[in-house]
């Protein structure tokens, strides 16, 4: 092993340490550092072999820290696309994930705007909202017809 192999691989520990990341996302860090592109891919590559590095470790983590933080599934699922994360597991990940993007649009709603008096001047607004935040068509639906939590 040369001396910019653990180097990098020093690096990639250090970023990990932190908080999961994905792949490509590593490799973009370590880009950033100016390491050769071949040790960059025999790094990740060991690092993957060892479960260091774990793709669908960090769409799970991921899709569960932005649900607890009120965010929905087109929001988490954008954010994957943004650091390469393949399209598949993304959504294999969402179809698979127990959170009840229901409940959570309700109460991100009912938190940010309270009750639900059924005003139609206010639900356009409520509704871009909950869009922006990413969640989806149904959820924002079902947000107005649940009660308060």
């Amino acid at each position: 092993m040369s001396d910019e192999y653990i180097t990098i691989k020093k690096k990639a520990f250090s970023l990990l340490a932190r908080r999961e990341h994905g792949v490509e996302e590593l490799r973009a860090k370590l880009r950033l550092k100016a390491f050769d592109d071949s040790l960059i891919d025999n790094v990740l590559t060991d690092l993957i072999g060892e479960n260091y590095l774990s793709d669908e470790r960090y769409i799970e983590m991921m899709f569960r820290y932005h649900f607890e933080r009120g965010q929905g599934p087109r929001k988490i699922l954008s954010l994957l696309r943004q650091v390469n994360i393949s399209e598949y597991l993304s959504q294999q990940a969402y179809r698979e994930f127990e959170g009840d993007w229901f409940e959570s649009a309700s109460k991100v709603r009912a938190k940010r705007f309270g009750d639900w008096l059924g005003d139609i001047l206010e639900k356009p607004r409520q509704i871009r909202f909950l869009s922006g935040r990413g969640f989806e068509h149904e959820h924002i639906e079902s947000a107005f017809n649940a009660p308060s939590q």
